[in-house]
């Protein structure tokens, strides 16, 4: 460590400016208006982190990098730094590197970079971060930004390399470290946004070497190689609250019906398209969790005409026994379920699919719920009300 270990960084920045006043005078440059963390603060914290972190560890690229993202954050309080999200707590955390168990190692790292596990939680670095490096707040709040950030994939481990693509929370921070060096942040912000991101961070599959700082990974840990249930129902949950299940468990139980399909799916009757639009719901429900829901309404389903596709789909899935004995096959299921009064989709309307709606006796949706609810069911009992009976018969 060198000879200004052991200062606070305000001290520290008082000290380094005082020194170079005279020379300031003695030059043809004044160091008026250059930012004081330059020549104190960020410099003095990017040495340390920059030698303690390296490899595996590494948490920012380049020194650039980390100079463009430590001036973004608060100073703090040197004696108060513990849980802050400050430069303090971050240098706190990278001057125990060298005498740190092999196995702390990487958390001191993590905790002195963007992610700050020690310095503040990640989604609330995460937010704050966002903020400042784009110059806008995600889903109309602060607060809202963090409790949407919930649904994000944590890896729980960081690589700046690996980390350049994938769904993931470490994905965002490592473009946010990009958006910090250049004005106005894009393309990196794009890439970090909360809801669907426009590129990077996202688990469609791409071949493209992955400029400023990464390249593609077959790790499936980064990039997963199909949409899954855990990731599709905790993203719902967090979107949607109980407008398009009552419980996450309820999800993940009909999930396992969905025809998987890809990442790239944006409008099919698949696992992935409703995984896309669950994303996109996190920042706006009102547009989204109808088309990431059970039926996949007006976006998720056949040539986006109707609800019963996906109806069908679930109706086989969920309760062989009774499609077959009710319907025979997907024609005659097909056209029972187009006779519905909310056979087409309506997802601004009364009749969009909610959980609430569900309860509507005579509807699609009464007949979503219902299969939804028998997923979860060792008996299927509500398998009679998934076709029409029950609770779901038509009013007189």
């Amino acid at each position: 460590m060198n000879g200004f270990a052991g200062l606070s960084l305000r001290r520290l920045s008082a000290l380094l400016i005082a020194l170079a006043v005279p020379f300031a005078f003695g030059s043809c440059q004044s160091i008026a208006g250059i930012d004081d963390r330059e020549l104190g603060p960020c410099s003095h914290f990017c040495d340390v982190v920059m030698q303690n972190c390296a490899g595996d560890n590494r948490v920012y690229e380049t020194r650039e990098k980390c100079m463009g993202v430590c001036k973004l954050y608060p100073v703090g309080d040197a004696n108060e730094w513990q849980g802050k999200n400050t430069l303090e707590c971050r240098l706190h955390e990278a001057e125990l590197v060298p005498t740190a168990a092999d196995e702390d190692v990487s958390k001191l790292c993590r905790s002195a970079g963007p992610e700050g596990l020690a310095c503040g939680s990640e989604c609330e670095n995460y937010c704050y971060l966002y903020e400042k490096a784009c110059g806008q707040v995600q889903c109309g709040s602060m607060s809202n930004c963090i409790t949407k950030c919930a649904a994000l994939r944590n890896r729980d481990e960081y690589n700046v390399v690996d980390d350049y693509e994938g769904n993931s929370i470490q994905c965002r921070f490592v473009h946010l470290s990009n958006a910090s060096i250049i004005a106005g942040g894009q393309p990196h912000c794009g890439h970090a946004n909360l809801s669907t991101p426009t590129d990077k961070c996202n688990d469609v599959p791409d071949s493209d070497e992955g400029a400023a700082g990464g390249s593609s990974t077959s790790d499936e840990a980064v990039k997963p190689s199909e949409p899954d249930c855990a990731q599709y129902c905790q993203v719902n949950v967090v979107g949607c609250g109980t407008t398009e299940y009552e419980s996450k468990d309820q999800c993940l139980a009909l999930c396992k019906f969905l025809p998987v399909g890809e990442f790239s799916d944006t409008d099919q009757n698949t696992l992935g398209c409703r995984i896309y639009h669950s994303y996109n719901s996190l920042c706006s429900p009102d547009s989204h969790c109808a088309h990431s829901g059970p039926g996949g309404e007006g976006r998720c389903g056949t040539e986006l005409t109707d609800k019963c596709a996906s109806y069908c789909t679930l109706a086989k899935g969920v309760c062989p026994d009774e499609f077959a004995s009710t319907f025979g096959g997907d024609s005659e299921c097909a056209r029972d379920c187009g006779d519905l009064p909310d056979a087409l989709p309506s997802v601004e309307g009364p009749t969009r699919y909610t959980t609430t709606y569900a309860q509507t006796p005579g509807t699609v949706a009464c007949r979503f719920l219902a299969l939804s609810r028998a997923a979860q069911e060792s008996d299927r009992a509500d398998c009679a009300n998934a076709f029409g009976g029950g609770t779901c018969t038509p009013p007189p």
